[in-house]
């Protein structure tokens, strides 16, 4: 049976230091006390929960004011002392129901619940398995025996900040940042899970875990954006691979509008035949589906010139409005006739994931020949870059570029700074002082006239 407790006056500094030394209750529920345990020196908060029985479990979380300021975390006054105490008790509850079901789930039972849900959606919809997810974070995770054996109800975002740190320096910003975006979706995706009964600030620990500066990230993109010669390259060469593999122009228009837009892959596949407005010169680009929160628009216009929209026209004339702008053949493998693969196209659908593009990107860098000035290969998210970049030397405002290609201002300030930087040069050089005027253009100024006496 639960103890009846006799409330202490614990509410402020002045009531506290009136108590005698020792350990002082106040109930917060009928099963659930908020202890105050006072020393020479101050005092710290203690929490008291039943577990049934008569028995009681209690649990030392936190500094009280008395002496120090408060600061939300270490050092609690008295509401902040009974939220925090709440939260430890269901915590500590939650844990030991978890244990009393048995084999609560792990950090590596996360990341391959996540990898299994992952390659069950890209089967699903006619996919490859995403090996290159899988990859990652059996690299990075379950090579981490001990931390990826821990339960995942004891990780606190301190341990996920020390994950963070034992990534391998020589890794790139970027690669490190894709590395804790799986790692952190892996982990939101079982905490959303009912069934692993994770406190409700889990998924603040992992935000706050693997909220992570990438101090390395180069802050500019120039390496990877190309001049407008070498875009059109690019997509001459596009044209070719496209005639080579019989693609009947598919592949070639979805670089067109790769490049003629900067757009992410993802949206250019969700494209639909009414997105192209060929009378008023534009096509309207569906937002993208990174982050959570919902998206004010439902389709961005992105202005495209003639060539652009003539490249479309071939798919839009007759089709219904709502079917996908952009499709390509799908074909099924037949029995192998002289010991070579036959294959028999099935159906038209639209594209699926930018893996499909890879081994044709690979064909058009070999035929264009096109590395960065430090002789990296050009990947194909250059395109998004070179239109980003673009827009930014014909100085159009940085909200503006922004907005257009779906994405934050701060993002573009932060990778895109050398060309903003390169912008502001050319629009303020015009207005510098010039101090080699000719002399016949100076004139002498007035004397000062002199105050009446």
């Amino acid at each position: 049976m639960a103890r009846i407790v006799k409330d202490s006056p614990l509410t402020t500094r002045k009531t506290r230091a009136k108590l005698p030394i020792g350990i002082h209750w106040r109930g917060i529920d009928k099963f659930l006390h908020l202890g105050y345990r006072k020393g020479k020196l101050g005092g710290e908060w203690l929490v008291r929960w039943y577990l049934g029985e008569g028995k009681y479990r209690q649990e030392r979380f936190a500094t009280a004011d008395d002496l120090l300021p408060e600061d939300g975390e270490d050092v609690l006054e008295f509401n902040d002392a009974v939220t925090y105490a709440i939260l430890v008790a269901t915590r500590r509850r939650d844990e030991a129901l978890m244990e009393e079901r048995g084999a609560p789930i792990t950090v590596g039972g996360a990341v391959n619940a996540y990898v299994e849900k992952k390659t069950s959606e890209a089967v699903k919809s006619g996919g490859k398995p995403r090996t290159d997810i899988e990859n990652r974070l059996k690299l990075h995770v379950l090579s981490d025996t001990k931390f990826a054996e821990r339960r995942l109800y004891t990780v606190t975002k301190e341990d996920l900040s020390d994950w963070v740190g034992r990534l391998p320096s020589d890794l790139k910003a970027s690669s490190k940042e894709r590395i804790a975006t799986d790692f952190k979706a892996a982990l939101n995706f079982v905490a959303k899970d009912s069934r692993h009964r994770l406190s409700a600030d889990f998924r603040m620990q992992i935000k706050d875990g693997l909220a992570v500066e990438w101090d390395d990230e180069p802050e500019a993109r120039d390496g990877q954006a190309l001049p407008d010669d070498q875009v059109r390259a690019v997509l001459a060469a596009a044209a070719d691979v496209d005639d080579r593999e019989q693609f009947e122009g598919d592949l070639h228009r979805i670089f067109v509008l790769l490049a003629a837009t900067g757009a992410r892959f993802s949206q250019i596949a969700r494209m639909k035949v009414r997105d192209v407005q060929p009378d008023l010169g534009r096509v309207m680009v569906p937002p993208s589906r990174k982050g959570k929160s919902k998206k004010k628009r439902t389709h961005v216009p992105f202005p495209v010139d003639q060539a652009t929209i003539d490249a479309l026209l071939p798919v839009i004339a007759g089709r219904a409005m709502g079917a996908p702008l952009l499709e390509r053949w799908y074909s099924e493998q037949l029995p192998n006739v002289d010991g070579r693969p036959h294959w028999k196209r099935v159906e038209r659908d639209a594209w699926r994931t930018s893996t499909q593009l890879n081994s044709f990107w690979d064909q058009i860098r070999e035929i264009t020949g096109l590395v960065t000035a430090e002789g990296e290969p050009i990947v194909m998210y250059a395109l998004r870059h070179s239109s980003i970049v673009r827009m930014l030397k014909q100085r159009i405002p940085t909200r503006v570029v922004a907005a257009l290609h779906d994405t934050s201002t701060a993002m573009i300030e932060r990778h895109y700074s050398a060309s903003i930087v390169d912008t502001i040069d050319e629009m303020v050089a015009p207005a510098a002082l010039s101090l080699t005027s000719p002399a016949e253009n100076l004139h002498r100024l007035p004397k000062r006239r002199r105050a009446a006496a």
